[in-house]
């Protein structure tokens, strides 16, 4: 049955299937899985770096300048291999 979930702009409507508590686990550990297997890029600039998503270009960990530079003066794998 579909529970209500209180969130800041008003109901939200969320539908969770009766599964056993093993079944939840194994979806969860194969989700994190995929998400720790995307690939990730170091962008490095003089005043700064970040760490982005390679397949979307998501932000996931930046210090320095919070602007975007204007070309990145390194762009490599992260880790390095």
């Amino acid at each position: 049955m579909p529970r209500q979930v209180a969130v800041e702009r008003g109901p939200l409507t969320v539908s969770v299937p009766d599964l056993p508590v093993g079944e939840y686990a194994s979806i969860v550990a194969h989700w994190l899985r995929y998400q720790l297997a995307r690939p990730l890029r170091r962008q490095s600039w003089s005043s700064g770096c970040r760490i982005v998503l390679a397949d979307t270009g998501d932000v996931i960990a930046a210090g320095g300048r919070r602007r975007r530079p204007h070309r990145a003066v390194v762009d490599e794998p992260y880790p390095p291999p």
